[in-house]
């Protein structure tokens, strides 16, 4: 039976209205997927073209930087740094292969590096692989023994600290006798012996003196290192000493040759001008530094019966000496310039203090500044006797920025030497401002106090700066007598050490940057 409704007839013609609508929908609808796929299509060809764009531009930059870090080995194994202003290619100008691809190297001095202690270079390395090509520029200087607070190449049995010792900065023991550090810690102390750095030696162990054993819980790290466990490293690459101090001699001098035979002060000059800096033949009994203005120094010089007075004023830039000849009037000397921060002395000094000038600073600009670095021959196991303060007439602040008004302001002392000695006649309290460098490669220099086991009572000797030596000497001992050692890293030492103070035949990396990237 059909059952018929009114409306059926009617919706029987719209239907048949509507069927040719539909086929042109669903061509629409088609036309619409296929358009989405061909996109679709198109998106995945060029997100894959992409991919394969960065994964051979990181070969490519890959390859670079293998290229500047190559660079920067090749800088570190020269006997000196490379000299002139000219860039050269280390490798050769031919590319070099590598992987699934090549690179080349060019190192470009700097332009100041003629007249600047601290070398700097730029690494320009440019990687090519699979059509693509990435340079690099890394930029580096020359590092320097200011990088540390407490460094020792040996460290002779027996020698330890504790917690009356302070290290307040970076610390490093090659352990080249193969003696490890010795420390005796206790859990009563109030303070850490290593504070604001880290401690690390070349050795795989620590030793321990009794009653301390090695420590075991983060709490006990902590009565040793600020950083508790994290505060050492064990296993690091060795450093080595320089070998001498000619670099220094040279600087002093002017030249390689033609050094002073006969005994005096000698301040090298052209035309009346300031021409390097400041050398001393033979030994001296007596060298003080003196402060006559805030930004005046004056460096007095006794040999015998001679005296110099040598007064350098940094705003006037000027220096002027002063040789007494013995029994003869006086000869006076008058330069333009100031010298160039190297003091070198061929012989012993038996009796150092005294007080550093500030350097001349205006409007947070450096005009003239106020740093030396003083040594004698390494070579010849020379020596200074330290007989009281070296102080900075403005202290240097370790709160602030090594580049702020203060910091630039306080003076800035090297000292170099086989040995440097505390006089048995040094004060019961002094300080010293400054960093030293004890010896030489291979050699047996040391920071020490040949009086320390008679002198009593027992003081301390607070150094601002760092010590660098062969070995560890002896100041103190636990009767109590002598000396307590304490050393403040001088934190401006890192980026702006005392010219032409040793450097370690490495390199401050300071700044890595992509220079160009495309087709290749």
């Amino acid at each position: 039976m059909r059952l018929d409704f009114p409306w059926s007839g009617r919706i029987r013609r719209w239907s048949r209205r509507f069927r040719g609508s539909a086929t042109v929908v669903s061509l629409l609808l088609l036309m619409v997927f296929v358009v989405l796929g061909m996109v679709m299509a198109a998106t995945s060809l060029q997100a894959v073209v992409l991919t394969r764009t960065q994964q051979r531009s990181s070969v490519a930059f890959n390859l670079a930087e293998a290229g500047a870090e190559r660079g920067l080995r090749y800088l570190r194994v020269q006997a000196s740094p490379p000299a002139g202003s000219a860039a050269f290619s280390p490798f050769g100008a031919t590319p070099i292969a590598l992987g699934s691809g090549t690179y080349s190297v060019e190192i470009d001095p700097d332009d100041d590096n003629a007249s600047a202690s601290l070398k700097r270079y730029a690494i320009r390395s440019t990687g090519s692989a699979l059509g693509r090509q990435e340079t690099v520029e890394l930029y580096v200087r020359m590092s320097t023994f200011g990088s540390y607070a407490f460094f020792f190449d040996n460290w002779p049995s027996g020698t330890f600290l504790d917690n009356n010792s302070v290290v307040d900065g970076p610390a490093h023991v090659n352990g080249s006798n193969g003696v490890p550090m010795l420390l005796r810690w206790s859990n009563s102390a109030a303070n850490p012996i290593f504070r604001r750095g880290l401690f690390t030696t070349a050795l795989s162990s620590i030793s321990y003196l009794s009653p301390s054993t090695a420590p075991t819980t983060e709490a006990e790290y902590q009565k040793i290192f600020e950083l508790g466990s994290a505060g050492y490293r064990l296993g690091v690459s060795t450093i080595s000493l320089p070998p001498s101090t000619s670099a220094q001699q040279i600087a002093a001098w002017g030249s390689s040759s033609g050094f002073p035979a006969t005994d005096g002060v000698y301040v090298p000059a052209a035309a009346s001008t300031c021409s390097s800096g400041i050398y001393m033949q033979g030994s001296f009994d007596r060298m003080l530094f003196r402060v006559t203005a805030a930004t005046t120094q004056v460096i007095e010089l006794t040999q015998g019966s001679r005296n110099w007075e040598i007064t350098i004023d940094r705003v006037a830039n000027t220096t002027q000496i002063v040789d007494t000849e013995g029994s003869n009037p006086p000869v006076t000397t008058s330069l333009t310039g100031t010298p160039n921060g190297s003091i070198y002395c061929s012989g012993d000094i038996a009796d150092l203090s005294g007080q550093l000038a500030d350097s001349y600073v205006t409007g947070g600009t450096v005009v003239s500044r106020n740093a030396s670095t003083l040594c004698n021959d390494t070579a010849a196991g020379r020596s200074i006797t330290v007989t009281g303060d070296i102080r900075y007439r403005t202290p240097p602040n370790n709160g602030e920025d090594w580049d702020s008004n203060t910091n630039l302001t306080a003076a800035t002392l090297g000292l170099v030497s086989d040995e440097v000695r505390i006089a048995a006649t040094a004060p019961t309290n002094f300080r010293v401002d400054a960093t030293m460098v004890c010896g030489r490669s291979g050699g047996s220099g040391k920071f020490w106090a040949p009086a320390y086991a008679t002198r009593t009572p027992a003081g301390t000797v607070q150094v601002f700066g760092g010590i660098v030596a062969n070995e560890a000497g002896v100041t103190s001992t636990t009767q109590p007598s002598g000396w307590y050692d304490s050393y403040y890293y001088d934190l401006r030492l890192r980026s702006n050490p005392p010219p032409y103070f040793p450097t370690t035949g490495l390199y401050q990396r300071l700044s890595f940057r992509r220079i160009s990237a495309g087709v290749a």
